[in-house]
């Protein structure tokens, strides 16, 4: 957002692990937030086909 550009030596094993951490506690937030507000979520993969997931999903939430 800022337009700054940066390099990461994704190489490294500490880097790689302390963003793994990161973006655990970001999705956990995330979450957390969306279970408040009463929002279901859907995990689709990039690439991944949508429709299976969202059929899936409606079809649990229908059984509830």
């Amino acid at each position: 957002e800022s337009g700054e550009t940066f390099t990461v030596d994704t190489s490294s094993l500490s880097f790689r692990e302390s963003y793994k951490d990161y973006m655990e506690k970001q999705k956990q937030a995330r979450d957390q937030e969306l279970r408040r507000a009463g929002v279901d979520r859907v995990d689709i993969l990039v690439g991944q086909d949508f429709v299976d997931p969202l059929v899936a999903f409606f079809k649990k939430r229908n059984r509830v």
